[in-house]
């Protein structure tokens, strides 16, 4: 992924293969197991040195700023993926 943020906070974790992670002046190659973190706004480049396979979870979503002026947040919207019911409650 070339350079970019988000409005979430960011935790990756690589599963397999091995990455170059950039942020904050720092850079690090990862295997797998390794976690890293990134606040919101925190600019970041993930680049695949072999075949890989990361998780990246985004947390709250959708985070403050997240949608522009004019743009819908109502997570009745959102894609089922993106927006689920805490366990134990009921859906409106």
């Amino acid at each position: 992924m070339r350079e970019h943020q988000v409005h979430e906070h960011a935790v990756l974790e690589v599963l397999s293969g091995r990455v170059a992670l950039a942020a904050g002046g720092h850079d690090a190659e990862c295997g797998p197991g390794t976690l890293a973190s990134f606040d919101p706004g925190e600019r970041r480049t993930v680049l695949a040195l072999e075949p890989s396979r990361i998780l990246l979870l985004l947390a709250p979503w959708p985070g403050d700023g997240h949608f522009g002026a004019g743009e819908d947040a109502d997570p009745k919207r959102m894609p089922a993926q993106g927006s689920v019911q805490p366990l134990g409650s009921s859906p409106d």
